[in-house]
């Protein structure tokens, strides 16, 4: 000690400090708080006005502590720390002008930790949340006040003795302005720890699966930039069960978006913002970032899953032409990358479901049936007049023909008879007079006729008629007895309107369209062809299995359906 005045610190020691065998116990929830084996400080040099202290070293053995959530979901260390008590009165050194401080230099040579230990317990949930940081030791070397100066971090430890992880780089803790470039690394943490959290909030027990995590933060003036690695290998998780607390949110079907052929997840969050704005918090923007895929996964899951391959919603249904179950091109290269996104996200299932459009999918397979009509039509006649008869697929039909074609049919039909439809099942005719007796006329999958070959007036069975039992559909025409002998004399004449103007061919077809049945069955069945359609093509592909495939019962055809020429996906 040194009078004020004498041009020497008023206070002056150096020398070293130990502590050893020190043990507290909290007087709340009567636990260990904080206790080791040994403190040693040596080197010690402190100055008092003027204030500076140098330190060799500090030696930290044996180091145990417990952050302990109580059940009150209170933390031990907010128990134990007295608190301001609620509307006192403030002392008069808080309401006198605070003195600007004096600068305090500090340094340490070395801070070293040998075989230090940490436990995580929360007693608010049930079952404890629990785990251990064991093993912990290393050095901080060079920690300084002075500014622009940087400390030296080599740590590294266990989690719950089998997971290591480390801590390097460089910080200045001590300066005005905090700087900090530091890497941290975690290696197969096991999360199975955490399962009670996951059976709490997110509505599934945590089965197994294991952490590996880098990260890289780096302050300078105050400016953060964080990268943030996740490495999350075979994270599985239970059924579902019933808490309460639990979120809504599709929390397994994130997991098999992000899931990999691996079984591994990979999420790379970097961050950036400034550590004096009150709202920068980094461990809440992290938290936002998963909840904000988990969102993504309940909202826009073809989103997140065409991410892989360059996509997005559109991969969430397949477009056909009216009428139709063929897959369009467009529509099949949308396909290729839903398979392809498919086969990177095995734990992923596919539902196809089928739709029909009462418009637009009726009106096609009406015409469907009446061009097959024309068609078989066109063949009765070559067969009656004993021609060679060619396969209704490659029957051409000139403009002329088929609009002379089209007025017979409709003069036959005259304008109160109705194109009824037959049971697919129904047994064609199998001669030519049978096949003129009942007007019969098929209709194929997508229009496509089955092929027809028919010569002669011979009794015996014909291709062209036997053929017609492979037909999806078939089509008679209630004709008038009246009608059919006036055939021949009123086919080529124009049939009038209400005001006696002859009908357009348009006006003809529409008319004749419109009379054409087309039944619950016949929807039904397109609506099933096209899911099947899906089904094959994905298969094909010979990359998704078919146990990830299903298709869901069609719903039945109504106004809701209008323009749903579609088959929708869902991701399961």
């Amino acid at each position: 000690y040194t009078p004020p005045g004498a041009g020497a610190p008023l206070v002056k020691f150096a020398g070293e400090i130990s502590l050893t065998h020190f043990v507290t116990t909290d007087q709340v929830l009567f636990k260990e708080f904080v206790k080791w084996d040994a403190l040693n400080v040596n080197g010690i040099d402190l100055d008092l006005q003027p204030n500076q202290l140098q330190v060799q070293d500090v030696k930290w053995r044996g180091l145990q502590t417990s952050v302990i959530i109580g059940p009150d979901q209170r933390p031990n260390l907010k128990t134990v720390l007295p608190e301001k008590a609620a509307g006192a009165s403030a002392t008069p050194a808080t309401t006198a002008a605070p003195a600007k401080a004096d600068e305090f230099p500090v340094q340490l040579g070395t801070l070293a930790l040998e075989n230090a230990s940490f436990h995580f317990s929360d007693e608010s949930i049930e079952p404890h949340g629990a785990f251990d940081v064991q093993e912990f030791g290393g050095t901080i070397k060079g920690l300084s006040s002075q500014e622009q100066s940087t400390a030296t971090v080599d740590l590294s430890g266990k989690v719950d003795s089998a997971s290591p992880f480390s801590i390097s780089g460089k910080v200045n803790p001590l300066a005005k302005d905090l700087q900090l470039d530091l890497a941290v690394a975690f290696t197969n943490t096991d999360l199975t720890a955490f399962t009670t959290y996951m059976e709490r909030y997110a509505g599934h027990p945590l089965n197994k699966g294991k952490l590996t995590m880098e990260l890289h933060y780096d302050i300078n003036q105050k400016q953060l930039k964080a990268e943030n690695k996740f490495l999350i290998d075979h994270f599985t998780l239970g059924p579902r069960n019933d808490s309460t607390n639990a979120t809504h949110l599709p929390v397994k079907l994130a997991v098999a978006l992000l899931k990999d052929r691996k079984g591994q997840i990979n999420l790379d969050i970097p961050l950036s913002g400034r550590t004096d704005d009150p709202q920068f918090a980094i461990a809440p923007l992290i938290f936002k970032v998963i909840l904000n895929l988990i969102v993504k996964a309940a909202t826009s899951p073809f989103s997140l899953l065409g991410a892989l391959v360059g996509g997005g919603e559109e991969l969430s249904f397949v477009e056909f032409e009216p009428g139709r179950a063929d897959i369009p091109e467009a529509e099949a290269q949308k396909l290729e990358k839903l398979v392809k996104a498919l086969y990177e996200r095995p734990a992923v299932s596919l539902e196809i479901a089928g739709s029909f459009d009462p418009d637009q999918d009726r009106a096609a397979l009406a015409g469907q049936k009446l061009e097959q009509q024309v068609k078989v039509l066109r063949l009765k006649e070559l067969a009656d007049a004993g021609q060679a008869v060619p396969s209704i697929e490659s029957l051409q039909l000139e403009p002329p023909e088929r609009e002379r074609l089209l007025k017979k049919i409709y003069t036959e039909l005259g304008t109160n008879e109705t194109l009824v439809l037959q049971p697919a099942d129904m047994a064609p005719a199998t001669n030519t007079s049978a096949f003129a007796s009942t007007r019969t006329l098929a209709a194929g999958q997508d229009g496509q006729a089955p092929a027809a070959s028919l010569s002669g007036r011979s009794a015996r069975k014909s291709p062209a008629v036997s053929e017609v039992k492979g037909a999806t559909a078939l089509m008679r025409v209630a004709a008038k007895s009246s009608a059919t002998a006036k055939e021949t004399s009123l086919a080529s004449q124009p049939a009038p309107t209400s005001d006696g103007a002859p009908l357009t061919l348009e006006q003809i077809e529409a008319k004749l369209r419109s009379a054409i049945q087309v039944s619950v069955d016949e929807q039904r069945d397109l609506i099933k062809r096209r899911a099947q359609a899906v089904q094959s093509y994905i298969l094909k592909t010979g990359q998704v299995a078919t146990e990830r495939l299903f298709i869901v019962a069609p719903k039945s055809a109504g106004p809701s359906g209008k323009g749903e020429r579609r088959v929708n996906l869902s991701l399961d």
